[in-house]
């Protein structure tokens, strides 16, 4: 049986299991845009000094999805680099 260290939980037939997730969900820039924004809500409850690197991150992402179709991929990387180093602002390019 493969092993799942992620998922959702599922009742099939009677026995709960873990059903992978798909890893390819893609949100539009307005879909991003939406949930960016009650992230920052959420994230300035705590870190109130940030938020104008959030609004200026914000700009930068909505930004590049008007130049390529690659903007996806630098949010989620930066997110991982940022995951890893909660140091690193929001409002510089890396």
């Amino acid at each position: 049986m493969e092993e799942v260290d992620e998922g959702d939980l599922k009742l099939k037939r009677g026995k709960i299991c873990i059903e992978k997730r798909s890893s390819s969900v893609y949100l539009s820039i307005n879909e991003w845009t939406s949930a960016f924004m009650v992230f920052m809500s959420v994230y300035i409850e705590k870190y109130s000094t940030r938020a104008q690197e959030l609004l200026k991150y914000m700009r930068d992402i909505r930004l590049a999805a008007t130049r390529s179709e690659n903007w996806a991929t630098y949010d989620e990387q930066f997110r991982l680099k940022i995951e890893k180093n909660p140091n690193l602002s929001w409002g510089n390019i890396h």
